[in-house]
């Protein structure tokens, strides 16, 4: 899994899991950066927590999700056998 993360990220095919961070890949990231990235951007929302809004958490989670089964696709990855084909 590293090595698909690192590639997909070398390649600029990493879906944006955070507002303000276009890039960046959690996968590859230690938990320290990835508590810092969201305080941080936390803090870019006016002191509000992000995840104050669970609608908004909810969509921007599903949208991310469908981002990554787009790369992942566009990278060879993730695509069944049968669709290979």
């Amino acid at each position: 899994m590293l090595a698909r993360e690192m590639t997909k990220a070398m390649e600029g095919h990493t879906p944006t899991v955070m507002p303000g961070t276009p890039g960046w890949n959690e996968k590859l990231s230690s938990d320290s950066e990835a508590i810092v990235k969201a305080e941080r951007a936390a803090a870019e929302e006016g002191g509000q927590d992000v995840a104050a809004d669970v609608k908004v958490l909810v969509k921007h989670t599903v949208t991310v999700l469908r981002e990554e089964a787009i790369i992942d696709r566009m990278v060879g990855e993730g695509v069944p056998e049968r669709e290979k084909k």
